[in-house]
């Protein structure tokens, strides 16, 4: 009965977890190479789908929380 509050009520079943830390490393080190430029083309990111595992969508808001959250505090 100690379950925790990952999938219950949520319509789709869709859950939402921390993405495993090797992914978050590779994206992290793509977006460290490229703060000058922080957006990924298309095919940098079916490379990146292709090395982590993850949805086109979930890489593209990745980087879009990334470029909000992260970007600000590395360059300042």
């Amino acid at each position: 009965l100690g379950m925790g509050h990952s999938e219950r009520g949520r319509p789709g079943g869709r859950r939402r977890g921390n993405l495993p830390k090797q992914v978050t490393d590779l994206l992290r080190n793509w977006l460290n190479k490229h703060l000058h430029h922080p957006y990924p083309t298309e095919d940098e990111k079916q490379m990146l789908m292709s090395q982590t595992g993850l949805t086109i969508h979930q890489i593209s808001n990745w980087f879009i929380n990334a470029r909000r959250r992260r970007v600000p505090a590395i360059t300042n």
